[in-house]
């Protein structure tokens, strides 16, 4: 079954996506099993008024990488971009 659900939070520009998952997991029952990936995309209005969506990494819910670190600035977000994550669970 699939259910998507929609959740909005406040964050900086310099957060690294390991926050964002991990305000997540404290709000979504789903997000905190081990075996959670999240996939982190940024969809934004280009200057001819399309929209586009770009993968920008993955963070597993237990094991810690050099992505888990990254920044959303240092991802290329800009004020305005939407952070949409896929949370995977097997």
């Amino acid at each position: 079954m699939v259910r998507i659900a929609s959740h909005k939070l406040m964050s900086r520009k310099n957060a690294t996506l390991r926050e964002i998952v991990d305000l997540l997991k404290s709000a979504i029952p789903a997000a905190q099993k081990k075996d959670a990936r999240f996939k982190f995309s940024f969809v934004f209005q280009e200057m001819n008024g399309t929209w586009k969506r770009k993968e920008v990494g993955t963070v597993h819910s237990t094991r810690k990488a050099r992505e888990d670190f990254q920044e959303l600035q240092e991802l290329r977000f800009f004020i305005g971009d939407i952070v949409d994550v896929c949370i995977q669970t097997d």
